[in-house]
């Protein structure tokens, strides 16, 4: 088998925008990007740009606009989620959207003065899952947005789940915060009369982008499938795919093998675009990524083919802040991958039991989890001793052993900060388990296998 872990930090010039009516214009410390909303024809503009679906939009001007299922009362301006929403609230106004439809997609903006533009995003049925939330407050409001996302299957041979949420928050002096819980389960244990395929494909992105001049900007909690923040939890990404199949001939298990990119992937970006260099707000950013994967194969002839990730898939997570009032990252990816094949009687994957002989004489076992490098390294600036960053980071292989397994191991994680990161990886393979520290200001550690024979290397400075 082999399997690649790596933490990838890459530095982004995100641009926040700020967007305008044709009676006011945003500014702060540096001149924001300004979109005319004032027209029909530019909010599509604008919806384009932001490759969001203009497909009959519904643009909401008033003083209290919601979109959802339940209207607040008869001073609210209401309307459904169906389609994408667009937003402007005036002086003291407020934009609320809740949505649970098959396409959530909402716009919220503030040009004139503070107003808290709140959304959430609930998504627990079907596999194919998208939230695109954008609020701006040209003035100093709060912004909140909340995804959550649930997909789970257990039908079919071929399972494919593709869950994105994407949070973009600009506000002057108020403050951004996001909160993100997604969860994939994918599941089969069919048995076959003659030859048997199964293929598992999952990708799960999140990406959050803020900008505050003077507020702060959290992305640091879980969500509730009730639509709140849950502080308790950093932001989540669970993915786990389980295999359990058998019959009489060829049994073929295929999960993320196919070569699409990472297949937990998590980007945020605090005060990158028209708050960097200026902000003086605290940035706060914490997730942990979960990948599980079983494949359990029983054939009393075979042969047996069992793959797990891809070259270009496994977890990918990026972070990148800057604020003079200090910077905190909290990071976590735990990645398991496990295969075990026989002719008969296996339930379970047993880490135990590395016999290749229980299986069919042709057994092909491959695991890779590996993530591309980037662009560059993980930054947080000017916020001197302030500035915490810590990158833990697991990973475990286990297979029968037999002449036709293949794994790889390669685990990197790096940054560069005015105050102090710390790297702590853990790898296991078949039961050997190997060890990395180190910490400075700027970090590059990492952990390469080949089956369960592995070096360490990097370090800080």
């Amino acid at each position: 088998m082999r399997t690649r872990v790596l933490f990838c930090f890459v530095v982004f010039g995100v641009a926040a925008v700020a967007l305008v009516s044709s009676s006011s214009a945003a500014t702060t410390t540096r001149q924001l990007s300004q979109i005319d909303v004032s027209t029909r024809a530019a909010v599509i503009d604008y919806l384009r740009s932001i490759h969001v679906d203009p497909t009959g939009v519904v643009i909401q001007r008033g003083s209290h606009n919601y979109a959802g299922a339940k209207c607040p009362g008869k001073r609210w301006s209401c309307t459904t989620t169906e389609h994408t929403v667009v937003q402007v609230a005036p002086a003291g106004g407020q934009n609320a959207f809740a949505c649970s439809t098959v396409n959530c997609a909402v716009v919220q903006y503030a040009p004139a003065a503070p107003v808290n533009n709140t959304a959430s995003c609930i998504k627990t049925g079907g596999l194919s899952q998208a939230c695109s939330i954008t609020q701006s407050n040209s003035t100093g409001g709060d912004n909140t947005a909340i995804v959550y996302e649930k997909a789970a299957t257990s039908a079919g041979l071929t399972q494919t789940a593709v869950s994105k949420a994407t949070i973009t928050q600009q506000s002057t002096s108020g403050s951004n915060t996001a909160c993100v819980y997604q969860e994939t389960a994918l599941s089969n244990s069919s048995t076959a009369g003659g030859a048997l395929t199964l293929t598992q494909e999952s990708h799960q992105t999140v990406t959050v982008t803020q900008d505050s001049t003077s507020g702060n900007n959290s992305a640091a909690s879980s969500a509730f499938a009730s639509g709140s923040c849950d502080p308790a939890n950093p932001i989540t990404q669970n993915q786990t795919l389980t295999a359990t199949n058998k019959g009489p001939a060829k049994l073929t298990q295929k999960q993320n093998a196919a070569s699409k990119g990472a297949n937990v992937t998590i980007d945020i970006a605090q005060n990158q675009g028209v708050a960097y260099g200026v902000a003086s707000g605290t940035n706060d950013a914490n997730f942990v990524q979960n990948s599980t994967t079983t494949a359990i194969a029983n054939s009393a002839n075979g042969p047996i083919s069992q793959t797990q990730s891809s070259v270009n898939g496994g977890l990918l997570g990026t972070i990148n802040q800057d604020s003079s009032g200090g910077s905190t990252a909290t990071t976590t990816q735990n990645e398991i991958q496990c295969e075990d094949a026989a002719t008969a009687g296996l339930t379970s994957c047993d880490t135990a039991d590395p016999d290749a002989s229980e299986a069919p004489a042709s057994l092909i076992q491959i695991q890779f989890g590996p993530i591309k490098k980037g662009l560059g390294d993980s930054t947080q600036t000017r916020g001197g001793a302030a500035d915490i960053f810590t990158i833990v980071q697991s990973a475990q292989q286990d297979n029968d052993q037999g002449s036709g397994s293949s794994q790889t191991e390669d685990v990197e994680g790096d940054c560069i900060t005015d105050g102090d990161c710390t790297v702590d990886q853990t790898v296991v393979v078949d039961g050997v388990e190997y060890g990395n520290f180190a910490s400075g200001d700027e970090v590059d550690a990492t952990i390469t296998c080949e089956g369960s024979d592995c070096e360490t290397g990097g370090g800080g400075d």
